[in-house]
C-alpha cells in the first residue's frame, strides 16, 4: 500500500460506486439472511481509494432495507428479544425461518426458478424502453448531489444484472458525460456474452474484469489527467461500438487483503469482512473461484484481529460476518486464541471446510469462546464417489464427529448441499438423504444448491471425464447463477431434482434453532439477558 499512499492526493475527479437492486421475480429474497448484506466489494474499493489519498468517492446501495428492521434491532439491543439462535440477522433470521418453515414451494422456487436466458436479459436490459416504475429515485438524487465523472456499478449476483443495465441507462440520461463501468463477479464470469452485446456498448464505457482493486485507482488517475485509458489493467474499453480487451490483466496482490473496507454512507447493521482472498483448497471440480482469484492470500491472525478491532471501533460493531471461502484450521485456532486473550466481546460467523481438526472438542469450544456463533460447512454430498468426483477434501466417515464437536460447543451449524452433479445417480442422492436423516440432530439448517456448469470449472474443461456429453455454448441460463445447458449420460432430471428439494425442505427446514431453547454460547452479554 506504500506505493498507492500518495498516488491520488489532490485528484478532484468525482466517483460514485453503486450496488444495483435485486430484480423481483428472478431469484426470491433469501430467507436465510432477510437483511441485505452490506456491500463489502465497493466498501473495499472505497477503503483502498481513501488509503491512497482520494476523498471524492461516494457509495450508493440501492437495494433498500426491510421497513421492520429499525423496529426490531432496538429491541435486540435493549435485551427485550434474545438473539442466541442465529446471530447476523439475529432475530430476523429465526422469525423469517419459522414464519416460512412450512412453505416448501417458496424454497423450491428459490433453488429452481424457471430458466432465464442471459442473452434475453442483455437484450431486455439494454434495448427495452425505460419504464417509470424501474427508476431508482436514490440514484437520481445521488447523481445530482455528487455530479460524478466516473460511475461504477458492481454486479455481485445474477439477479442484479438486469437492474444494473437499467441503472447504466439512467446514468447516461441523467449524467451523459459520466464514464460508466460495469464490474463485479457476474461481469467477470460472463464476460464473453457481455462483450459480444452490441447494445451494451451504448450504455457503458467499459467492463472491469477480475480484481477491481487493480483497475480503480489507475482509471481515476487517467480520467483526471486526461491520459490514454489503454494501460488501465483489467478494463475492457468500448471503442467504436465494441469492447477492446485490456493490454494487461492483473490479479490480486498481498496488499489487497490488507485493505480495510470503508462503509461511509451505507447502512451497516452488521459488518461483513474478509480475512483472505481466494480459496485454500482450490480443487473442487465444480467451482469457478479460480477465475476470480487464482491464489489464496491470507492475513496473519494478529492482523486479522487488529482489523476487526478497528472496524468495531469505527462502526460500533459487535457482529461480523466473515465472508471468506473457508478459514484454514491452523489460522482459525491462532485467530481464536488471540480474540480470547484480548477478551473481545463481539460475535461473528464464518465458512469452514470439513477438516478433521474440527472434530476436536477443544478447538470447537475455543471457536465458541472467541465469539463465533454460526459456522457454514460445505458438505455437498455424503457419498464417497460423488465427493471424490467433486474434488472435496473431506471423507464421509469424518463428518459426524466434526458436526458433533461443533454442535456440542453450542455453535449454530449450517450445511451446504449440492445436488445434480453430473453423473450423480438417484441411489447416491438417496444415500446422501439417508445420511442427513441419520444425523439430523447434528446440524441446524440445510442450504440446497443445484449444480451449474460454467467456464473455469474442471467439469467444463473436461466434460467427457464427468459424463457430460454435450454443452450448449450459445447461451447461459439463470438458476442461482448463470450456467450452460448440458447433457449427461446419467443423473437426475429437473423434475426429479424438484421432488428431492421439496422433500428436503419438508424434512429438514424445521431444524432451525428455536430461539426459546437455543443454548447460550460463550460469555454472557447484557443484550442476551431478558
Amino acid at each position: 500500500m506504500e506505493r498507492e499512499s500518495s498516488t491520488l492526493h489532490g485528484v478532484t475527479l468525482r466517483t460514485l460506486l453503486v450496488v444495483p437492486p435485486e430484480a423481483p421475480g428472478f431469484v426470491p429474497s433469501s430467507f436465510f439472511n432477510p437483511l441485505p448484506h452490506p456491500p463489502l466489494g465497493i466498501a473495499v474499493l472505497r477503503g483502498q481509494a481513501v488509503a491512497a489519498g482520494y476523498r471524492h468517492l461516494a457509495l450508493l446501495d440501492t437495494r433498500g432495507h426491510p421497513p421492520f428492521a429499525k423496529g426490531i434491532y432496538p429491541l435486540v439491543r435493549r435485551g427485550l428479544l434474545r438473539r442466541e439462535g442465529s446471530v447476523l440477522a439475529g432475530v430476523l433470521s429465526w422469525i423469517n425461518a419459522h414464519r416460512h418453515r412450512d412453505n416448501e414451494a417458496a424454497f423450491v422456487a428459490q433453488v429452481l426458478p424457471p430458466p432465464i436466458s442471459l442473452r434475453s436479459i442483455l437484450v431486455a436490459g439494454c434495448a427495452r424502453p425505460h419504464l417509470p416504475e424501474e427508476r431508482v429515485p436514490a440514484l437520481t438524487v445521488a447523481l445530482r448531489q455528487t455530479r460524478p465523472d466516473l460511475v461504477g456499478i458492481s454486479v455481485t449476483t445474477p439477479s442484479q444484472l438486469y437492474p444494473a443495465l437499467r441503472l447504466a441507462g439512467e446514468v447516461k440520461r441523467e449524467a451523459p458525460s459520466s464514464f460508466v463501468v460495469l464490474g463485479g463477479p457476474v461481469v467477470t464470469m460472463n464476460l464473453g456474452f457481455l462483450t459480444a452485446c452490441a447494445d451494451l456498448a451504448l450504455l457503458v464505457d467499459g467492463l472491469a474484469e477480475g480484481a477491481g482493486e487493480r483497475a480503480l485507482l489507475p482509471l481515476i488517475r487517467c480520467l483526471h489527467d486526461g491520459s490514454e485509458l489503454d494501460q488501465v489493467p483489467n478494463l475492457h474499453l468500448c471503442r467504436e461500438g465494441r469492447f477492446v480487451p485490456p493490454v494487461r490483466r492483473e490479479g490480486y496482490i498481498p496488499e489487497d487483503v490488507r485493505i480495510l473496507p470503508d462503509f461511509k454512507g451505507l447502512h451497516v447493521p452488521f459488518v461483513p469482512h474478509r480475512l483472505s482472498i481466494g480459496c485454500p483448497w482450490h480443487r473442487c471440480t465444480y467451482c469457478t473461484s479460480k477465475r476470480l482469484a487464482r491464489d489464496h492470500l491470507l492475513l496473519p491472525p494478529e492482523q486479522a484481529v487488529e482489523q476487526l478491532l478497528a472496524l468495531g471501533r469505527t462502526y460500533r460493531a459487535t457482529r461480523f460476518d466473515l465472508v471468506d471461502e473457508a478459514l484454514p484450521p491452523a489460522f482459525l485456532e491462532a485467530f481464536c486464541h488471540r480474540l480470547v486473550a484480548l477478551d473481545q466481546r463481539f460475535d461473528w460467523t464464518c465458512n469452514l471446510c470439513l477438516s478433521p481438526d474440527l472434530a476436536s472438542p477443544g478447538l470447537a469450544r475455543l471457536i465458541a469462546r472467541a465469539g463465533c456463533r454460526r459456522v457454514v460447512l460445505g458438505l455437498e454430498a455424503a457419498v464417497p464417489r460423488t465427493l471424490q468426483r467433486m474434488g472435496k477434501p473431506h471423507r464421509c466417515e469424518e463428518v459426524p464427529a466434526i458436526l458433533r464437536s461443533l454442535r456440542g460447543a453450542g455453535l449454530t451449524v449450517v450445511l451446504n448441499l449440492l445436488l445434480g452433479f453430473p453423473g450423480e445417480t438417484r441411489d447416491e442422492v438417496h444415500q446422501t438423504l439417508e445420511f442427513l436423516e441419520g444425523h439430523r440432530d447434528l446440524f441446524h439448517h440445510l442450504c440446497v444448491a443445484v449444480f451449474s456448469l460454467d467456464d473455469g470449472s474442471e467439469v467444463f474443461s473436461r466434460p467427457a471425464h464427468y459424463g457430460v456429453t454435450g454443452i450448449d455454448r450459445e447461451d447461459k441460463y439463470l438458476t442461482r447463477r448463470f450456467g450452460y445447458r448440458y447433457r449427461t449420460e446419467d443423473g437426475l432430471s429437473r423434475e426429479e431434482l424438484e421432488t428431492v428439494i421439496r422433500g428436503l425442505y419438508r424434512r429438514f427446514h424445521r431444524t432451525w434453532p428455536d430461539p426459546r431453547r437455543a443454548p447460550r454460547v460463550g460469555r454472557s452479554r447484557k443484550s442476551d439477558r431478558p
